[in-house]
């Protein structure tokens, strides 16, 4: 009797918390904090639970960037690398280059880890400095044209370690970013 007492008791201690932390994100309109420091770029999707464009609030995906102001692909080149990024995913073929076995080894773990990331090797990147990373996409935060553009804004800090995070296509700023892509 005791035990389903504290039981209960602990039971609605984390029912207040949740409407406490719920209360705070509706107020918000966001489902996660805001996230202002880093670069805003847009990222390619290299893979993604296909039901994110259906079912799926979210889920976890590979995104393909890049970290150098200096000679940023395009997003045309962008998608074609993360094309061919997926395609070594897809490959049980083991190359002459040990960066891109390595590579395909980290592709090939499918376990999401917060801020993973992996750089891309030289003879796949076509000389930029690119990364892939793990990241949760939320479906609304998700551009209309995302199935067929796979692109993604977000916020990336660091280089070969840091963090990034989603941004809703609506932001002021990511809408800019998708404006100056589709002009291009």
């Amino acid at each position: 009797m005791i035990m389903l007492i504290n039981v209960l008791l602990w039971s609605v201690f984390g029912l207040a918390v949740l409407v406490k932390f719920y209360g705070i994100i509706e107020a918000s309109g966001q489902p996660f904090p805001q996230f202002k420091p880093g670069k805003l770029q847009l990222a390619s999707t290299v893979m993604v639970n296909s039901e994110i464009h259906s079912t799926a609030t979210h889920a976890a995906a590979l995104v393909l960037f890049s970290v150098n102001d200096a000679n940023p692909p395009s997003c045309e080149i962008l998608n074609e690398i993360s094309a061919e990024i997926f395609d070594l995913y897809a490959t049980d073929q083991w190359f002459d280059s040990v960066d891109i076995n390595e590579f395909i080894k980290f592709l090939k773990d499918d376990d999401y880890q917060r801020n993973r990331r992996y750089r891309v090797p030289t003879q796949i990147s076509r000389g930029h400095d690119l990364y892939v990373s793990d990241l949760i996409l939320y479906r609304d935060h998700l551009h209309p044209s995302h199935r067929q553009l796979k692109l993604v804004a977000v916020r990336v800090k660091g280089q070969a370690k840091g963090s990034i995070h989603q941004i809703p296509w609506t932001d002021p700023e990511a809408l800019q970013l998708f404006a100056d892509n589709a002009e291009t």
